[in-house]
């Protein structure tokens, strides 16, 4: 088969929703820290993104915490010190979670300090926490607006707030290029998804919560198979892990995402991943053998997420050539995505234009 993933925002969309709900989130953070006025830049939400951060629950999260353990040890301090906490980010293990890079490295400079990063490490830890996440819930009420929070969650929203997503984002797939690639999913041998880190409704009756699917509407992409964090948050309660463990750059979220792009309806998907890893069988899979799996993003999460999923599926004698394929202007995400091997263009119609004349598929 010939199999298309993509990530949604950077890729199919530009996140300016996401990313000014990120900047008020952290102005936020700020504020409860102790810190006036603060305000991440595109260039410093590129370096996130770059090393690996794709979530904002992670970086939103991971600024506050940040912002925290530095009045411990600075307590004079008049703003954060962005450029230290990235460098030492960047030295945890990259395969491992954000969050758990994130609290490896808050523990670190801890250490370093000479002071408890206990509370930094938990704001860290519980960042998806919609009953102890103070990022969580402000990102969330600014997303989704004030009215749809307190229906979705069933909670009171602080900020009384419209919509960003509705507001700010802005798709970057054309029109003509999402028509392209709904044709190009229906030929036989050929199928394609989404796999994004965005909240989503996960299988049936779970999660519905709409930010994955609104995006992938705004893009003309409604039609094909979405695996975002609800799809996750479903299998890891069923697996009894973290959805951090689960999701991307772990192999699981890119599996889901190559048995659904592959034709597998969502809940057998999900189901049959549901077995774990011990459970995984050739003669299940066999279809997938030879296949050739592309791979469009802007971070490396999702690249790392697909890399370790084929070294699984070889594990049982299934095969796939994966090509990883990178949409970034910005210096630090090409540089992280060629490290990847990925080609990079520097928008998902070039890429497009490239990936099907390529494979024959016009």
């Amino acid at each position: 088969m010939n199999l298309l993933i993509f990530d949604m925002d950077g890729v199919l969309l530009e996140p300016l929703g996401y990313h000014h709900a990120l900047q008020e989130t952290v102005r936020l953070a700020g504020e409860a820290c102790g810190f006036s006025d603060v305000r991440l830049n595109a260039a410093q939400i590129a370096r996130f993104e770059a090393l690996g951060i794709s979530s904002e629950w992670h970086s939103s999260a991971l600024c506050m915490a940040w912002m925290a353990l530095q009045k411990e040890f600075a307590p004079d301090s008049q703003s954060p010190d962005w450029e230290r906490l990235a460098a030492v980010f960047q030295r945890q293990p990259q395969a491992d979670s954000p969050i758990r890079r994130g609290a490896a490295a808050l523990v670190q400079v801890g250490q370093e300090q000479g002071v408890s990063a206990e509370h930094a490490t938990t704001l860290m830890r519980e960042c998806e926490s919609l009953q102890t996440s103070p990022t969580f819930n402000w990102f969330q009420e600014l997303v989704l607006g004030s009215a749809a929070f307190e229906r979705i969650y069933g909670k009171a929203g602080q900020l009384n707030t419209d919509s960003y997503l509705e507001k700010y984002d802005r798709k970057l797939l054309e029109p003509a290029w999402a028509g392209r690639v709904a044709d190009w999913a229906r030929q036989p041998g050929c199928g394609a998804g989404i796999m994004t880190s965005r909240p989503s409704d996960g299988p049936q009756g779970y999660a519905q919560e709409p930010d994955g699917g609104l995006g992938a509407e705004l893009v003309g992409l409604g039609e094909l198979p979405l695996i975002g964090n609800g799809e996750m948050r479903w299998l890891a309660e069923k697996l009894g892990v973290t959805v951090a463990e689960v999701k991307k750059p772990a192999a699981m979220h890119a599996l889901a995402a190559l048995l659904a792009a592959g034709g597998w309806p969502l809940e057998r998907s999900l189901d049959y991943l549901a077995g774990g890893f011990p459970h995984m069988r050739r003669e299940d899979l066999a279809w997938l053998d030879g296949s050739t799996v592309i791979v469009v993003e802007d971070t490396i999460s999702g690249l790392l997420a697909m890399r370790a999923a084929g070294a699984l599926l070889e594990e049982i004698d299934v095969r796939v050539r994966v090509r990883n394929v990178g949409v970034a202007t910005d210096a630090a995400k090409v540089a992280a995505l060629e490290g990847m091997g990925a080609q990079v263009f520097v928008d998902v119609n070039c890429a497009l234009d490239c990936i099907l004349a390529t494979d024959g598929h016009r």
